[in-house]
């Protein structure tokens, strides 16, 4: 199989009309605005969407996936969510994840990616997916205090 599409995003839904809807697309930097100063944590709400395709002519599907959110601070395990996939010959892959709220700490700088296709007979195809980096900013509330 051959990664086609891999996105981040805030919303990630199947329409009734077979669309896919993507709200709030993120690349390779996300900056997290803390509630207060010295905050422990944000929640960041995450979907993410996948596009596989067949890289060559009758080439086995896989029946599961795993992906895995690993983070550079050693206080965030890494989150892995995984399921059943069902294919049809040609048709390719489409995965939709989330939202999925993800606790991210303040010592984290970075998050990478990864998904693993699984195979009937055992074996595993990986991708590296992407990374982000990540950084924490105070919300400007100077337009909200009042003016003298």
């Amino acid at each position: 199989m051959k990664l086609n599409n891999f996105i981040i995003c805030d919303l990630v839904r199947q329409e009734n009309t077979n669309k896919i809807l993507l709200v709030g697309i993120y690349d390779d930097n996300i900056t997290l605005l803390a509630q207060m100063e010295n905050s422990n944590s944000v929640m960041l709400p995450l979907s993410f969407f996948f596009r596989f395709r067949e890289s060559q002519e009758n080439e086995e599907a896989p029946i599961a996936f795993e992906f895995v959110a690993k983070f550079d601070s050693k206080d965030h395990p890494p989150i892995k969510v995984g399921g059943p996939l069902k294919s049809e010959p040609g048709k390719g892959i489409t995965i939709l994840i989330g939202p999925s709220p993800m606790i991210i700490h303040p010592s984290t700088k970075k998050i990478e990616f990864e998904v693993y296709l699984k195979y009937a007979d055992g074996h595993s195809d990986f991708f590296l997916l992407d990374e982000i980096k990540v950084a924490f900013a105070m919300p400007d509330v100077s337009a909200l205090e009042p003016k003298k």
